[in-house]
């Protein structure tokens, strides 16, 4: 599987970036994976907004996949049905769109955190905050076991010890500007996540052992930016 990720990218820098691969941008940091400048067949999983105003940049991650495209300052109530990422605390969030597919928006305060999802399967969590965006993938073909949970509010100790007591993998995990968690975990093949991590960890945690990213996030702290991974080894 060919992956890449980037950094600290710009609104105006995000075409090249996305459209062509590597492009001419210098904000791919070293976790390349396997692949070289411009490999076809790359898709956008996820595209993380930090910051506010002038100080607004972007963590981008793309792998092997469906072609994608992606929107900004999308308001809450004009967020596409086809969205299948999204990212912000309101009241606009960038999203991440693929034809075809079929979801549903819904805000934190609706959802049953530590509770099965009864309508669809979590594709993406905005944020770690009570007004999360959560982006449901709508049957039929939402796919994905029943017991798929949401934790959240938790600190990382909490939350290590709520996965191994459900016995379940994490599949994306939020870092809150609190230091608050959350995450969506289902039974599956292991899984390694890390949250509150910088640039140069991430890029450690993408490149060991072969392992391949699900899944990035990016929040901007009081100690600065601050990343949320989770890989998982080829089969």
């Amino acid at each position: 599987m060919s992956w890449f990720w980037a950094h600290d990218a710009q609104a105006d820098q995000l075409s090249a970036l996305v459209d062509t691969g590597l492009g001419d941008t210098g904000l791919v940091d070293t976790g390349l994976g396997d692949m070289g400048t411009g490999v076809p067949g790359l898709g956008l999983v996820r595209l993380a907004s930090y910051g506010d105003g002038p100080a607004r940049r972007f963590a981008a991650l793309l792998r092997t996949g469906p072609a994608r495209t992606f929107e900004v300052d999308v308001p809450a109530d004009r967020i596409p049905v086809d969205t299948v990422a999204v990212t912000g605390t309101g009241p606009t969030f960038t999203v991440v769109r693929e034809a075809g597919r079929a979801s549903s928006v819904h805000f934190g305060e609706s959802l049953p955190p530590g509770n099965s999802l009864p309508a669809g399967r979590v594709l993406d969590i905005s944020s770690s905050t009570p007004t999360a965006a959560y982006v449901l993938a709508q049957p039929p073909g939402s796919g994905g076991p029943p017991a798929q949970q949401v934790l959240a509010g938790l600190d990382e100790r909490e939350l290590r010890r709520a996965l191994r007591r459900l016995d379940a993998q994490p599949t994306l995990v939020r870092l809150g500007i609190d230091g608050s968690l959350t995450a969506v975990a289902e039974p599956g093949p292991p899984t390694r996540w890390a949250a509150g991590i910088d640039a140069d960890e991430v890029a450690h945690e993408l490149n060991r052992r072969g392992a391949y990213p699900l899944d990035l996030d990016a929040v901007r702290t009081g100690a600065g930016v601050r990343f949320s991974v989770v890989v998982r080894r080829p089969d």
